[in-house]
């Protein structure tokens, strides 16, 4: 697995948080969601608020990995991210430009801001 198939499963995997907690009933996110009995204009705005939540934080994530943002403590390193077969998955800044496009295209395909 190389930078670009990681990061796209982390945009899926934000992809798939993003529906449970505003469509489905499983999550303790969704259930506290469907307690609030928001309106329809009141879910538009919770979808964009749990959307950009959940984006920052995989952004985050990513760029900390890649050494171009601090962790937590303010702490900012590289690290190193090995597959189940040994081999490096991404190389120092191939998070970052692989996190741009998989995070920033995909909202400019799917008419986001």
């Amino acid at each position: 697995m190389k930078a670009k198939k990681f990061v796209e499963m982390c945009y899926a995997e934000k992809e798939i948080q993003l529906k449970e907690y505003m469509n489905g009933n499983e999550s303790l996110v969704a259930k506290l969601k469907n307690d609030l009995a928001l309106s329809t204009e009141q879910e538009k705005i919770l979808y964009k608020l749990v959307d950009t939540v959940l984006t920052d934080t995989y952004l985050t994530l990513l760029y900390a990995l890649d050494g171009i943002a601090s962790l937590g403590n303010g702490k900012q390193e590289n690290f190193k991210l090995y597959g189940e077969d040994g081999e490096l998955v991404f190389d120092s800044g191939e998070l970052e430009m692989a996190t741009y496009e998989a995070f920033y295209e995909n909202k400019k395909i799917k008419g986001e801001r």
